[in-house]
């Protein structure tokens, strides 16, 4: 292996110093990310790129936006989500075993119009961000959606479950209650 360092790789050497530096304490994490953060501002910035950049292109064409009054008045707020249709239909072309799961619910229950399937919407909140400093500014509230038909073993595993939206929180205490 060259002795340079290409951009994403980090430098072995301070290693084992790092692993003895620090203890099971946020203090030693604390210590061992201090001494990685030279290694890894470079690695993060890389792949924080390359992840908008692979992001902007599976969601190419799927973007909605709905201008919605903001309760402070002002310009209304742009909000921003993916189409729940053209993800579902992406992720199931990408994953041959959802496709599987999918068809094995469709021959036990095929959907008509007297017989829809239902869905089910879950809403949860979290905070991105270090667990060192935590901001409840950031905090985001996710919207994800899910078919009772593909069975109850499998509504409790992620990859059951789409996301269209991810919003600010603070975003929704702007719109007014009677917005929608």
């Amino acid at each position: 292996m060259s002795k340079r360092r290409r951009d994403g790789q980090f430098k072995t050497d301070k290693l084992p110093q790092l692993l003895h530096g620090g203890g099971v304490s946020m203090v030693g994490l604390a210590k061992i990310l201090a001494a990685l953060q030279d290694e890894t501002d470079v690695a993060v910035n890389t792949m924080r790129n390359q992840l908008l950049r692979e992001n902007q292109s599976a969601l190419s064409g799927m973007w909605c936006h709905v201008d919605v009054p903001c309760s402070t008045g002002g310009q209304p707020f742009r909000f921003g989500f993916v189409d729940p249709g053209k993800l579902l239909a992406r992720i199931l072309s990408d994953s041959p075993a959802l496709q599987d799961l999918y068809l094995a619910a469709w021959n036990r229950s095929p959907a008509s119009f007297e017989r829809p399937w239902s869905i089910v919407i879950g809403f949860d909140e979290f905070i991105p961000g270090s667990k060192l400093s935590c901001d409840h500014s950031r905090k985001a509230m996710v919207l994800s959606f899910s078919f009772l038909q593909l069975g109850r073993a499998y509504l409790g595993r992620r990859a059951a479950w789409c996301t269209p939206l991810v919003l600010r929180s603070s975003k929704i205490a702007e719109v007014p209650a009677n917005a929608f």
